[in-house]
């Protein structure tokens, strides 16, 4: 009984980590805004429940590393800083991945929540 009990539960555990390594690698990423449609390439590496990488901009020269990653299963969450004119803005991170698509949201400590979606480079 105790074999089949550790059996059961590496087959959970290896079937998280399969699915928590469909995140790893580029991401085109756009959002749509009241200026049109915003697009970024984000790049994700995952270890274990931990996530890390960096956005940037698509056509722009600076990366903004990624903080406080985590992945469990297909949900992942994470937090990056803008600066803008002197300030930092703390961007908060949530989505899902489902094989080459992700879908999530985005908000500020004051701003609602808006929706993102991406697809595998």
């Amino acid at each position: 009984m105790r074999k089949i009990l550790a059996l059961i539960c590496f087959s959970l555990l290896s079937t998280a980590s399969l699915a928590a390594a469909d995140i790893d690698g580029a991401w085109l990423l756009e959002r749509e805004t009241p200026r049109g449609v915003q697009k970024w390439t984000l790049t994700l590496t995952s270890d274990g429940t931990t996530l890390t990488g960096d956005i940037q901009g698509v056509g722009r020269e600076r990366k903004i590393a990624i903080a406080d990653g985590q992945v469990d299963g297909n949900e992942f969450s994470f937090t990056s800083v803008l600066s803008r004119l002197e300030r930092e803005i703390k961007l908060f991170w949530t989505g899902t991945v489902d094989s080459s698509t992700m879908n999530g949201k985005i908000k500020t400590e004051a701003s609602e929540p808006r929706d993102f979606t991406a697809t595998k480079q």
